[in-house]
């Protein structure tokens, strides 16, 4: 369980990473893109593990997906 919330929080970072790459000089949307389907396949991932009925395994992910899913509303797009 621990690698799924691995994931969300890497979701959480490449998304936000992704728009300082937009937002810099290099406007390198390029990467930014690839971070962009990196942080979507991440947070999928990380998002089917965190409901279920074992309470061990998902309680502690619902604050790396709320915090994946910020930073996936507030991206700049």
């Amino acid at each position: 369980m621990h690698l799924f919330g691995l994931d969300l929080s890497r979701a959480g970072s490449a998304r936000r990473i992704a728009d300082a790459l937009r937002a810099g000089e290099l406007d390198d949307d390029g990467l930014a893109s690839l971070l962009d389907e990196a942080a979507d396949r991440l947070l999928a991932s990380g998002l089917a593990a965190s409901v279920g009925e074992e309470y061990y395994s998902t309680h502690w992910l619902a604050s790396f997906a709320w915090d994946a899913m910020e930073a996936r509303e507030h991206a700049a797009r």
